[in-house]
């Protein structure tokens, strides 16, 4: 394989894994906030789940996921719409 395919393939990949962690992470977040007793502590990870949000929306646009991939990421992505939205 070329050294072109090899760097693709592997872009490629930290993408998806990116996408899917990042999603992880933001739930996390959320996770935190819901607990915390500190209001600053709550809203800044408020912020960061909605940031990792936009910018999750954003790079799906751009990075082909095949359908098991797809499906995960729309599953995480739900969730942490819903979420969002009963802030």
């Amino acid at each position: 394989m070329s050294n072109f395919l090899e760097n693709f393939n592997s872009a490629y990949r930290a993408g998806v894994k990116f996408i899917l962690t990042d999603l992880d992470l933001a739930i996390t977040f959320l996770d935190v906030a819901a607990t915390s007793t500190n209001s600053d502590v709550a809203l800044r990870n408020h912020d960061n789940a909605r940031t990792a949000y936009t910018a999750v929306v954003n790079l799906l646009e751009r990075l082909y996921l095949d359908g098991t991939q797809r499906l995960e990421a729309e599953t995480k992505l739900g969730t942490l719409r819903a979420r969002l939205s009963l802030l």
